[in-house]
């Protein structure tokens, strides 16, 4: 593992590169090593882009979006998943497929990852104190790998949850199951340390690569998620809403519960309440809004500031809105 800087390293940024270093090394399959070399970083395709990430950090210009978790059984909302978004100036709104992958590969994974860790905890206990206790009761972020595995995770999750408020049990982190892959050890040590803190995990994407039906019994998981690509698919392919069923199934055995995601339609909403899902999400209920939109259309639509414990129950349209 190694790192070089033109001679301009501190050892927090050494650490935490050869740190970083030695992530891609297990994640090619370890038995190597990688060297990090900052200037070469700048030198590829994604030198703009990473100049706006950095930017954008320092000037505070990221902003988080939510999409509704809907109960399947009485259409109420559960809680949210927060979604990271960025308005770059030339390319207007930037995904987090694209932002995600450049942070990790310039060590800002870190600080980006605590930012919307912390900001989407301070909204939610906002909303809690604004629209009731049971308006959202639970905020899902979602956890790089890199992030995971850096040696302050949890530490940086407890400071958090100290700083908002925020009651463990009402934060589930989503891991995908690359974080499995590349050091299935310290993975499990990990999610064992969050499990103690009281923060609730589920398991992001499953089927989408080289999921296996043990991670479910091997990691302390709460929940899965099922890939929009199973939801996709299923309607029109027996064999794929077989797979749906027995994931379902087995989840329920392991006394974890289940989301479908990618729901677009009524069809595949009736088809996952069928096989036994307990919450769904997609774009047939909300695409992803930022704070604002979210707290009028959802929250304030849907009853406004209740102050009670009562969870808010979703109209449900008859076809999916413009995405």
């Amino acid at each position: 593992v190694s790192y070089t800087e033109n001679g301009n390293d501190t050892p927090k940024r050494l650490l935490r590169n050869a740190d970083f270093a030695m992530y891609l090394a297990k994640r090619a399959g370890g038995g190597q090593h990688r060297v990090m070399d900052a200037t070469a970083l700048l030198s590829d395709s994604g030198d703009v882009l990473q100049r706006g990430i950095e930017s954008a950090l320092q000037r505070n210009e990221f902003r988080l979006a939510y999409q509704p978790i809907v109960t399947i059984a009485d259409s109420t909302l559960h809680g949210v998943e927060a979604l990271l978004r960025w308005k770059d100036p030339a390319r207007g709104w930037v995904m987090p497929e694209v932002i995600v992958p450049i942070a990790e590969r310039t060590g800002l994974i870190e600080e980006l990852g605590k930012w919307a860790l912390n900001t989407a905890c301070l909204e939610l206990r906002d909303w809690q104190k604004n629209f009731g206790a049971g308006a959202v009761e639970q905020m899902a972020v979602n956890v790089s790998a890199h992030q995971l595995m850096g040696s302050e995770f949890v530490d940086t999750v407890a400071e958090v949850l100290d700083r908002s408020g925020v009651a463990p049990g009402h934060l589930l982190l989503e891991i995908t199951e690359s974080v499995l892959l590349i050091d299935a050890p310290r993975a499990r040590e990990v999610l064992g340390e969050l499990k103690r803190l009281g923060v609730r995990l589920a398991l992001d994407d499953f089927g989408t690569g080289y999921s296996s039906l043990g991670y479910l019994k091997r990691f302390p998981f709460d929940t899965v998620k099922i890939d929009r690509e199973f939801i996709a698919d299923m309607c029109a392919d027996p064999a794929t809403r077989a797979i749906v069923a027995s994931v379902i199934d087995l989840a329920h055995a392991l006394d974890l519960s289940v989301v479908a995601e990618g729901i677009e339609t009524r069809q595949q909403l009736q088809q996952v309440e069928d096989l036994g899902a307990d919450r769904a999400q997609g774009h047939y209920f909300s695409v992803a809004l930022l704070t604002e939109a979210f707290s009028t259309t959802i929250l304030e639509a849907s009853g406004g500031p209740a102050l009670t414990s009562a969870p808010i129950r979703l109209p449900l349209p008859a076809t999916a809105p413009n995405s």
